[in-house]
């Protein structure tokens, strides 16, 4: 409620809010990155340095711990550090919807399924779709400006289609076939 009547009462807070909400790199506040980068950072660190037990984990929990590695803290204290991550992004340039959910998945099959390899390439091509969506997205609606969060989301919602389809449907198809 106080929110609403603060948004209400301040136009270009609740204009600034709504760009933010949409999710943009176009208008990005250098104060913000400056605030936010070091958790970011610090975010990749942690997971980095959890990449092998997370890759255990992938296997199952039983064959883990069977191997030494404790589970439950490990699982903690990279959910820690993914809540961390996210949130330093999302506070820099808001909800930009697809790049986490989408991007590992096509990188995987070049990376294989260890996180040590799979988690920089995914950071980095990312990062790179991003920017050239954001390029695209001001090239192609010239004069006009769109959020780079609206490309994202479209090319993110059929990639992620695809690869339902792919990984998921496509196999249920083939077993009912093979019955």
């Amino acid at each position: 409620m106080a929110r609403g009547a603060l948004l209400l009462a301040d136009p270009e807070r609740r204009a600034e809010y709504l760009r933010w909400l949409a999710g943009n790199i176009n208008n990005y506040h250098a104060d913000r990155l400056a605030l936010f980068w070091p958790f970011g950072l610090a975010s990749m660190v942690v997971l980095m340095a959890l990449a092998r037990p997370l890759t255990l984990i992938g296997l199952g929990r039983e064959r883990t711990e069977t191997m030494g590695v404790a589970t439950r803290p490990v699982m903690r204290l990279a959910l820690s550090a993914v809540v961390l991550g996210a949130s330093s992004a999302t506070a820099i340039c808001g909800p930009v919807g697809f790049v986490g959910l989408v991007v590992p998945h096509l990188v995987r099959p070049y990376t294989g399924a260890h996180l040590g390899r799979l988690l920089p390439v995914s950071a980095m091509v990312g990062a790179a779709l991003l920017l050239l969506s954001d390029v695209l997205v001001r090239r192609a609606f010239m004069p006009f400006t769109l959020h780079t969060s609206v490309l994202l989301e479209l090319v993110g919602g059929v990639c992620f289609g695809v690869l339902v389809y792919r990984v998921y449907l496509r196999v249920e198809v083939r077993g009912r076939c093979a019955d």
